[in-house]
Parts: C-alpha cells; sequence; structure tokens
C-alpha cells in the first residue's frame, strides 16, 4: 500500500511541473559572534565560496544577524551560502534554488564533511530547519 501511495505521488508531482527548491541548512552548537569558533568556521566557508565561485556579498544581506553572505554574482535567483547567529549557535545554509546548479552541488558535497571534522558533535543538520526570517529579523 506505501509503494502505491508514493507512485501515485511521484506522478501528482511529475504531472503538475511542481519543481522542488533545493536548500540545506546546519547548525553548529554554541557559536557567537566574538569566539574563536567563529573565526574557524569563517575560514571553512570562505574555503568553500572560493571553490564553488561564490562571492562575498556580506555587506548586501539584509539580515541583522548575518555573519557570512556568499553568492553567484551574474546568475538571476543565484545560488547561495550564508550564515547567522541565533541564540548562541550559527546556522548555515546552502541555496540552490530550482534545479541543482553546479556551485550548489559542489558547496553541498564540501561543506558538510568540513563542518562535521571541525565541529564534531556541535554539528547537526536539523530536520525542521528554521527559515532565514523567523531566525533572523530583517535590518530596518
Amino acid at each position: 500500500m506505501k509503494l502505491i501511495h508514493a507512485i501515485l505521488l511521484l506522478v501528482a508531482i511529475s504531472v503538475s511541473g511542481c519543481a522542488i527548491l533545493h536548500v540545506k541548512q546546519y547548525r553548529i552548537a554554541g557559536v557567537t559572534a566574538n569566539s574563536p569558533d567563529a573565526v574557524k568556521l569563517k575560514v571553512i566557508l570562505q574555503n568553500v565560496a572560493d571553490k564553488t565561485g561564490l562571492n562575498d556579498h556580506t555587506s548586501d544581506s539584509t539580515m541583522t544577524n548575518v555573519f557570512v553572505f556568499y553568492a553567484q554574482s551574474d546568475v538571476h535567483n543565484p545560488p547561495n551560502l550564508g550564515a547567522w547567529f541565533y541564540q548562541g549557535d550559527v546556522w548555515i545554509q546552502i541555496f540552490g534554488g530550482y534545479g541543482k546548479p553546479p556551485a550548489y552541488k559542489e558547496a553541498n558535497r564540501l561543506l558538510q564533511p568540513m563542518l562535521r571534522d571541525e565541529f564534531g558533535s556541535r554539528f547537526s543538520n536539523p530536520s525542521e530547519p528554521f527559515s532565514r526570517i523567523e531566525s533572523a529579523p530583517q535590518k530596518n
């Protein structure tokens, strides 16, 4: 019965033309803006951004608690990589939009093992991610 439901769901999605939005979020517990871990994290994120062709757009971000924000400069709805602070933790997000651009796939492939190696058990991939709006209010 479950197989039939899964097949019906796949058929419904393919018939409706529904596109999938690709977003991955990670959390590292206990990282604040002035902590030594923030410096380590920034090095990792810059390394991933450099390897995937994402440029620093942190100064363009409208989030109040933004740590870093990298995006592809020459693309409509660009893939991006960002991090922000929320309640004593840091959240990292890779956004690919609709489809999986090469920069998104490569950033996702590189980032998770780097974060796990550096931060160990403090690193998580939450099943219920925060939205950036919910976790980091916009500047006025």
